[in-house]
C-alpha cells in the first residue's frame, strides 16, 4: 500500500511540475487536435449530419493521439542546471 501510495505522490508531483518548452509547444498541440475533433463532431451531432465513414474512423483517433499527446507531456519535467543547485525538480528532489 506504501508502494501505491509513493507512485501516486510521485505522479501527482510530476504533473504539477513545469515542463520543458517543446513539451509546453507539444501540451497545447494535442489539446487543440483533441478540441477541434471534439468540437467537430458535437457540430455534426448537434445538427443532425451524418458524418462519412472516415470522419467516423479518424475521429478515435484523432482523439486518442491528442489526448496522448498532452498527457505523456504533462509528466515530463524540467531540470535545473548545474548552476542552479543540481539535480533537482523545481526544489523537490526526484527520487
Amino acid at each position: 500500500m506504501e508502494k501505491i501510495r509513493e507512485i501516486w505522490n510521485t505522479l501527482c508531483g510530476r504533473w504539477k511540475n513545469r515542463m520543458p518548452k517543446f513539451f509546453r509547444w507539444m501540451f497545447g498541440a494535442g489539446m487543440t487536435l483533441s478540441g477541434t475533433a471534439i468540437a467537430v463532431q458535437e457540430a455534426l451531432v448537434h445538427y443532425d449530419i451524418t458524418p462519412d465513414e472516415w470522419w467516423l474512423v479518424a475521429y478515435k483517433y484523432l482523439i486518442g493521439i491528442g489526448a496522448g499527446m498532452a498527457a505523456a507531456s504533462k509528466f515530463t519535467q524540467e531540470y535545473h542546471n548545474e548552476q542552479q543547485g543540481g539535480n533537482t525538480v523545481l526544489d523537490k528532489d526526484d527520487n
